[in-house]
């Protein structure tokens, strides 16, 4: 149930890059929809 979130420091590592990655993303695309208001 649990194994998505692995206790390995690498996998760790990928899944935070991941989280971070994908965030930042999504605060662009908030971003841009916000100027075309």
């Amino acid at each position: 149930m649990y194994s998505h979130f692995d206790m390995d420091p690498r996998n760790l590592a990928s899944q935070l890059f991941a989280i971070i990655s994908f965030v930042m993303t999504e605060l662009q695309v908030d971003h841009s929809n916000f100027k075309e208001i």
